[in-house]
């Protein structure tokens, strides 16, 4: 009698291992875009302090309580050589973002306490919900 596996036991193997490859599959594809996602908050987060210090040197640009102040990614650059080109996780760029500054009371004595930052961060593949 000869010793070896019969097809329907190498079938069952190919098949397991079909169904493994499959799982591990879908769970790395899941890692990258939680990663992806959690590089966008990142970036929001980037701006929105970046903002917050760029209108502590730019005084003429803090908004009136009428008036609400948009900050291009582009301003930041320009004035911070350290703020370098956000490159978007699925390729391209996030440069054409934007910060908008806005009064939050009627108090104009506050300069920077009462301001509201909604950051719009627009990439190649990826915009900011309400943007």
């Amino acid at each position: 009698m000869k010793k070896g596996f019969t097809l329907v036991e190498l079938l069952g193997v190919i098949v397991i291992l079909a169904i493994i490859s499959g799982i591990a599959v879908v769970s790395i594809s899941f890692l990258i875009d939680r990663g992806r996602k959690e590089v966008y908050l990142d970036y929001e987060k980037t701006l929105e302090s970046g903002a917050q210090n760029y209108l502590v040197t730019h005084l003429d640009k803090i908004p009136t309580i009428s008036t609400p102040t948009r900050i291009n990614y582009t301003d930041l650059m320009n004035d911070d050589a350290s703020y370098k080109s956000l490159k978007d996780p699925r390729g391209g760029s996030c440069n054409n973002s934007y910060i908008l500054v806005t009064r939050a009371s009627t108090s104009e004595h506050e300069i920077n306490f009462d301001l509201d930052y909604k950051v719009c961060l627009v990439c190649d593949t990826y915009k900011s919900n309400g943007c």
